[in-house]
């Protein structure tokens, strides 16, 4: 998959089939749309295009509300080159861009820059300043560039369509089992483990430590039943997502892992760790002993499970 950005323009003679969209997680709501975009691909010997923001909209509006994202641009770069994507444009949502009306906007890059014989979007697409434009506006404007359009209904779980707000709620009610099954994969952190204040090891209990990326949705502080990636292998382990109130007085979050039957030096490197299972709300203990006996709990509770 080829990176561009908003000043890059296609060849009169190379016709696209573009999507535009926030796409936060890729979920299955998003692999539907994504599955027309390569069918008319395919299809039509077009060139695959999808369109998104390397920023939350959001959060530039208003980081107070802002949940955070679920994946990172890296995350979403990967998965989208996975669908077989042969473009990606990530746009950097600003005053210009807030401020560019629907009609600007598509004229502008859907036409002129990007070249496009088709169109597939969610049917809850929004586009232009103040969000005015939507389906209806945009069969009126594909109709007279004589683009095809494709409007794509929601998936639904349960009684709602899926969207990524509903999957942030259920990450912040630690509801993860509800959460992966709209995404489609378990909701993960990658990074590289960084080095703690070892008291896990001290207490028979080593962890890797990972620290949330910046903007990430940060679900329910507690333990989760988790797998971990090293390399190409996969480890069972337990999860606390939290402050580490027993031990530690800081309030930035920590991603800390016991790795099941695993006592290899990992610091420095990367790991990828996916949540499963809520087990329990993050406690804060009066003693090591105390503390030492839930994580064993847990431990024998997820062993069990998994």
């Amino acid at each position: 998959m080829r990176i561009i950005n908003k000043d890059f323009s296609f060849d009169r003679n190379e016709k696209t089939v573009v999507t535009v969209g926030k796409f936060d997680g890729l979920h299955i709501g998003h692999r539907r749309i994504f599955e027309l975009l390569k069918k008319e691909k395919e299809e039509k010997k077009l060139i695959s295009l999808a369109v998104s923001f390397v920023n939350s909209p959001q959060s530039f509006i208003s980081a107070e509300n802002s949940k955070g994202q679920l994946l990172t641009e890296t995350g979403k770069e990967e998965r989208l080159s996975a669908f077989g994507t042969d473009y990606y444009c990530g746009l950097t949502f600003d005053r210009e861009l807030m401020n560019t009306s629907a009609e600007d906007f598509f004229s502008r890059y859907i036409v002129k820059k990007w070249n496009a014989e088709a169109l597939v979007v969610g049917d809850d697409f929004r586009f232009g300043k103040d969000r005015s434009g939507d389906a209806a506006l945009l069969e009126k404007l594909c109709s007279a560039a004589k683009i095809r359009l494709t409007v794509v209904p929601r998936v639904q779980f349960g009684s709602e369509p899926i969207s990524s707000t509903r999957i942030k709620e259920s990450l912040l009610k630690g509801d993860i089992e509800n959460a992966n099954a709209m995404l489609g994969y378990a909701y993960f952190f990658e990074g590289e483990v960084k080095s703690g204040n070892r008291i896990g090891r001290t207490i028979g209990f080593p962890t890797v430590n990972l620290l949330p990326e910046v903007g990430r949705c940060v679900p329910a502080y507690g333990v989760y039943g988790s797998y971990v990636k090293i390399g190409e292998e996969i480890f069972s382990g337990v999860t606390n997502i939290g402050v580490k109130p027993t031990v530690s007085d800081k309030p930035e979050p920590v991603i800390e892992t016991n790795i099941i039957d695993f006592d290899s030096d990992l610091y420095g490197d990367t790991v990828k760790v996916s949540l499963i299972k809520f087990i329990r709300p993050e406690i804060k203990f009066s003693s090591m002993e105390m503390l030492k006996n839930q994580i064993e709990s847990d431990k024998k509770y997820w062993t069990n499970l998994s």
